[in-house]
């Protein structure tokens, strides 16, 4: 198994915060964080938590992460 499989297949185990799945999401996709999307991750942290109403995009931001970066093919 790959290191970023691996990676992947830790990020979506139940017990992690959901909003790290997004996180890995954009690190695999684009290599890095940039400083724009950390208010992204922030905000997706705080609807997690209740501290803001969650938008229409959040069950795509949180779902489970895919080795490609995406989100895991239906089964």
């Amino acid at each position: 198994m790959s290191q970023v499989a691996k990676v992947v297949e830790w990020v979506n185990q139940d017990g992690k915060p959901l909003w790290w799945r997004h996180a890995i999401r954009i690190a695999l996709g684009h290599g890095e964080i940039k400083s724009e999307l950390v208010d992204v991750l922030y905000n997706l942290a705080k609807m997690e938590f209740g501290l803001l109403q969650k938008d229409e995009i959040y069950p795509s931001n949180i779902s489970p992460v895919a080795v490609t970066g995406g989100k895991p093919l239906e089964q």
